[in-house]
């Protein structure tokens, strides 16, 4: 990629670790390295000469400036939320059934589904009692015997 398109210009980098590190390598010098996750695990690890050498700038955008808005972050929870509970914000949610996860696993790896992905059980059949209970054999909490 690099030697077809000289390099970007910017990086947004929730991700961190090897992925984070292999989009920083993208970056063309005077780019932009901008974190603000690590859903890896770890964050994109680099150092001065990472910057020195290629020419960039690197920052973290969560952390001490989210604490700086009004509120610190449990203000800013609280407009996410009036947001949500006012229909200006809506939760982007891909739903599979439960008996297609191998389909949503595979989309969510090949970053084909949006959001977060949920899975649904499909509608519980209509149960009746058994008509020949089986027993349970163990102790009996009340009077510490067995049944």
């Amino acid at each position: 990629m690099r030697e077809r398109y000289d390099g970007v210009t910017l990086v947004h980098d929730g991700v961190g670790g090897v992925v984070g590190r292999a989009a920083l390598e993208l970056l063309a010098p005077g780019g932009r390295l901008a974190m603000f996750g690590y859903s890896s695990g770890g964050p994109t690890r680099l150092d001065t000469d990472d910057l020195v050498d290629r020419g960039i700038t690197a920052g973290w955008l969560l952390g001490p400036r989210m604490a700086a808005l009004p509120g610190g972050i449990p203000g800013l929870a609280r407009r996410s939320l009036d947001r949500l509970a006012a229909g200006r914000w809506r939760p982007l949610v891909s739903t599979y059934p439960l008996a297609e996860a191998a389909r949503a696993h595979a989309d969510l790896e090949g970053r084909r589904a949006l959001g977060k992905v949920v899975l649904v059980p499909e509608p519980a059949a209509t149960t009746r009692p058994a008509t020949n209970p089986v027993a349970t054999v163990g102790p009996d909490l009340q009077t510490g015997g067995h049944r």
